[in-house]
């Protein structure tokens, strides 16, 4: 009878341990799932260009206060893999959407999370360049609807006569000795208050020629040190501080540099072949120019990123960094393909 009962015990003991464990287990996959379900139906969404369904599991996910780190990579579905980028990816569909107040928010909280690198920086940018260009166009056209009544410059100052007088720019006073070059006998001791002149210095060797007053002795070279070798930047006066100069890398670093500044200069080749193509369709009032404004601002966006392309390589290549080349590769890339699909909306 005790022995029935010590069991009895100790398999209600046991079952309830495995039931607290698998509610624990419950909670947490409930909790995981929660906004790993809500990234996943969003990523799905964005493959459909359904952006008001994934906006909103975006901003679902971002309210959950257990979610993973960003960065992170998260499963879609097989062996597919995303990095958990909510901000970013908010952004890209409010930005798709037309929404470009809150696809600004979006990109710059995404900046400050700092895990945005590569190919979707440069499309990030790409994209905060074309929602700022949009936002200027549509307050211009607000300003612009204003009523005229209301002045939009400064009102001219009126005079005694009653017309109208508007600022003008002040003169620079000219000297009392009047105007032109001194000469000497301007300057010698002639009047009452030449005296304090300072005398003139004749160019050329010429008495009666244009006269300059003496300039000032510029300071002399830095002395080389007593071990031979120049002072630093830092120990000279007068000289600002001196350029990092760039450290040495290895060969695989090297390598891999070199391979990433030939690939962002073909990037680069493309999309100033492709700019130029779209600016002659442009010019020639092509379908997607003529039909719809921010075909244009897309293009003028996409052309810029180039440039920021060229100089971030330019300053990767002098200073010898990797980080500097990545980036200008991403964006060149982004801008390449932004560039492709306004090609492909040409003639349509």
């Amino acid at each position: 009878m005790l022995a029935t009962n010590h069991r009895k015990k100790r398999c209600t003991a046991q079952c309830m341990a495995v039931g607290l464990a698998a509610i624990l287990a419950m909670v947490a996959g409930s909790a995981q799932a929660g906004y790993q379900d809500s990234f996943q139906r969003a990523i799905k969404a964005i493959d459909f260009e359904d952006w008001a369904q994934a906006s909103a599991h975006l901003r679902s996910a971002l309210r959950d206060p257990r979610q993973a780190a960003v960065g992170s990579k998260v499963r879609i579905y097989g062996t597919r893999f995303k990095r958990y980028l909510p901000n970013y990816y908010l952004g890209l569909a409010r930005y798709r959407a037309g929404d470009c107040e809150e696809a600004l928010e979006a990109f710059q909280r995404s900046l400050s999370d700092g895990a945005v690198g590569g190919l979707l920086r440069g499309r990030l940018m790409l994209y905060l360049d074309v929602c700022r260009q949009r936002q200027l166009v549509q307050s211009a056209r607000v300003s612009s609807s204003v009523s005229p009544s209301s002045p939009s410059a400064v009102p001219p100052q009126t005079g005694r006569s009653g017309t109208p007088r508007w600022p003008t720019r002040p003169t620079r006073r000219q000297p009392s000795g009047g105007g032109g070059a001194r000469t000497p006998s301007s300057t010698s001791g002639g009047g009452s208050g030449s005296g304090s002149a300072s005398p003139p210095v004749v160019v050329g060797g010429q008495t009666g020629g244009a006269t300059r007053r003496p300039t000032r002795p510029r300071p002399s070279t830095p002395q080389p040190t007593p071990s031979g070798s120049p002072q630093s930047g830092s120990s000279q006066s007068g000289s600002g501080p001196s350029r990092p100069v760039p450290q040495s890398i290895s060969g695989v670093r090297a390598k891999a540099m070199a391979k990433k500044v030939g690939a962002t200069q073909a990037q680069l080749k493309r999309g100033d072949r492709l700019a130029r193509d779209l600016a002659v369709a442009r010019g020639a009032g092509s379908r997607p120019f003529s039909q719809d404004p921010q075909a244009g601002q897309l293009l003028d966006a996409a052309v810029r990123l180039l440039g920021k392309a060229r100089f971030h390589l330019s300053g990767g290549e002098a200073e010898r960094d990797l980080d500097a080349v990545d980036r200008a590769l991403g964006e060149a890339t982004a801008a390449v393909d932004e560039l492709e699909l306004l090609r492909r909306r040409v003639g349509r």
